[in-house]
């Protein structure tokens, strides 16, 4: 018993680990020489490779470690023991810092392009299926259980007129947006700038015209709200928190200063 526990507890924090021999592997497989000797591309635990025959762009500076992809994250809701699977056939084309934690299936088509905006993260136990095209703004949060498709998979035919449409097309979401748990995102969904999609919500269509800082929700999704911005600067939540723990009310009014863009901009601690 006191030996199993001991090698568990070795795993575990092996799992936590940078692992250099498939962050090598990765880079150099996926990289041109002179970029792949830069690591820009961390790899952590053990994620299962099951294909890698397409390629990453950096459209940005690089530097090592702008991607970390397998990464266990402190205070996470879902259990991260499952690793992270890559299949990728086609392009992926990176803007700045991203992060991919555990349990997600990433999978790039031949031919397709998936698009990640600096600041982003896809965070546990999410699929992100991409024939087409996929792409996702500067500072969006795809968080746990969600599914991010731009492909049906299968044809659907009209018995009526015997007609079969194209199941690809693409999908879409803007900048400082944030797809909250368990929601699902089909084939020609457009999500504009500063939305906030609520839990088990599906988006399937073009939400272009929605206005800025609204809440979606429902299947299929709508605007049910605006006005609402979720709070991505770290040193503003961090105030807001400490401003709770030292006071018993409901509600923290925020300094009238503070601009809008200020809340949605991503910021580290």
């Amino acid at each position: 018993m006191i030996l199993r526990k001991i090698c568990t507890a070795m795993e575990m924090l092996m799992a936590d680990r940078l692992n250099l021999t498939r962050t090598i592997y990765l880079n150099f497989r996926c990289l041109p020489f002179k970029q792949a000797i830069r690591f820009p591309i961390y790899i952590y635990g053990k994620p299962r490779f099951d294909r890698l025959c397409g390629k990453f762009i950096f459209d940005c500076e690089i530097k090592r470690g702008l991607v970390k992809i397998n990464m266990k994250k402190l205070m996470a809701p879902c259990l991260q023991t499952i690793p992270t699977q890559l299949v990728i056939g086609g392009t992926v084309i990176v803007s700045g810092e991203v992060f991919i934690g555990t349990g997600n299936k990433i999978v790039v088509a031949d031919g397709a392009t998936l698009r990640l905006g600096k600041c982003t993260e896809i965070t546990d136990c999410c699929n992100v299926v991409c024939y087409n095209d996929i792409s996702i703004g500067d500072c969006s949060y795809i968080t746990h259980r969600c599914q991010v498709y731009d492909t049906n998979n299968h044809f659907v035919v009209n018995l009526s007129t015997n007609i079969a449409r194209r199941y690809t097309s693409h999908v879409h979401i803007g900048s400082h947006c944030w797809i909250c748990n368990e929601c699902t995102l089909s084939p020609g969904t457009t999500i504009p700038d500063h939305i906030i999609v609520a839990s088990k919500s599906m988006v399937n269509k073009d939400m272009s015209q929605t206005p800025q800082y609204s809440l979606l929700a429902g299947i299929p999704a709508k605007a049910i709200a605006n006005g609402l911005s979720h709070v991505f600067n770290q040193e503003i939540e961090a105030g807001i928190l400490q401003y709770f723990a030292n006071h018993h009310e409901d509600e923290y009014h925020l300094d009238d200063s503070i601009e809008h863009e200020q809340l949605s901009h991503l910021t580290r601690l």
